[in-house]
């Protein structure tokens, strides 16, 4: 069974059994002319340590699995055949992938661009309600609209937009 899917009391018992065990290998070193209570005090300190050190590899390579698993999503994510783009109430990218940025024809870093700055002037009103609506209630809203890329080229596109985060911190999560 996988560290972490076992319970608490059970995962601390076998570390505790663990521990000991090397404490024992340990045994020829402790010193016999300590009294018994500082000698039992001693050999709790040194399980300790060892429990320690234990649990210290135990988080390192739950810390090496989720560093690969977040790198293994932020792949997924920015190399997806779908633009993605985080938004703030206000209108401003928060986060993109990189296929929005290809659909852009940019290499320039889009957090803080209002994104109506890419919505075709004549579509900027239909782009203030969708957003304002995707705001205001948790389901998906779709639009389709006119995108203007960093050269000015103009192309459709089908947004599909939902809000999350909390209160005190909205956003919409667009994709493209």
């Amino acid at each position: 069974m996988p560290a972490g899917t076992q319970p608490d009391s059970e995962r601390r018992e076998q570390l505790h059994e663990r521990a000991e065990k090397q404490l024992q290998e340990r045994a020829a070193s402790l010193s016999t002319q300590l009294p018994p209570d500082v000698r039992g005090l001693l050999h709790e300190l040194q399980v300790h340590q060892i429990e320690l050190q234990m649990q210290n590899e135990e988080l390192q390579e739950a810390y090496a699995e989720l560093s690969d698993a977040r790198d293994r999503l932020g792949d997924l994510y920015h190399l997806a055949p779908v633009g993605y783009v985080t938004i703030g109430p206000e209108g401003t990218i928060l986060r993109t992938n990189y296929t929005f940025i290809g659909m852009l024809r940019t290499e320039l870093s889009l957090v803080g661009t209002p994104f109506a700055r890419f919505v075709h002037p004549d579509d900027a009103d239909l782009f203030y309600f969708h957003q304002r609506d995707a705001f205001r209630e948790s389901v998906i809203h779709s639009i389709e609209l006119r995108l203007r890329r960093t050269n000015g080229v103009i192309f459709h596109a089908r947004l599909d937009t939902v809000s999350g985060g909390t209160p005190e911190e909205p956003y919409a999560r667009v994709a493209i």
